[in-house]
């Protein structure tokens, strides 16, 4: 491999990086801003349900974050699928995919909420909110790949 062939490999390199930064600036970021906003609503929901129905009608925190947790996922869904990643077509496969997402962070929260709140000796609600932070931070990655990626 001669000096020329290793500067244009060079350049094509650089100009794949920049369409890539190009790309995480604008569209992604752009996303990404848009996922938080719903996100703070739908925790907004989600932990003013846990403390109502955890305080108010005295149902056991672990049961309320289950149910706090199932009324997030409705807002979730719908505002990320039109909102954040404007997936106006539907598919059963985006569905199925969110359906077994929400299962597995279903099963999480509730381990996670008692682990934090018996072991840890956290308030539930505080414990609730590290969740939440928790989630977003692997969710993203995850709706936007595999989950709306058609």
């Amino acid at each position: 491999m001669n000096f020329e062939s290793m500067k244009n490999i060079n350049q094509r390199d650089l100009l794949k990086t920049l369409k890539v930064k190009r790309f995480i600036n604008s569209q992604v970021i752009y996303q990404i801003l848009k996922y938080l906003v719903v996100g703070l609503l739908a925790a907004g929901v989600d932990v003013t349900s846990l403390f109502l129905l955890t305080e108010l009608f005295d149902i056991w925190y672990v049961f309320s974050a289950g149910l706090s947790y199932l009324l997030g996922l409705s807002i979730v869904f719908i505002l990320n699928k039109y909102f954040t990643f404007q997936k106006y077509f539907f598919t059963a496969r985006q569905l199925k995919k969110y359906l077994l997402l929400s299962a597995t962070n279903y099963i999480l929260v509730m381990i996670l909420i008692y682990f934090f709140t018996e072991s840890l000796d956290i308030s539930y609600l505080i414990a609730k909110m590290i969740i939440i932070l928790l989630q977003v931070m692997w969710n993203f990655p995850l709706y936007k790949f595999w989950v709306f990626k058609y």
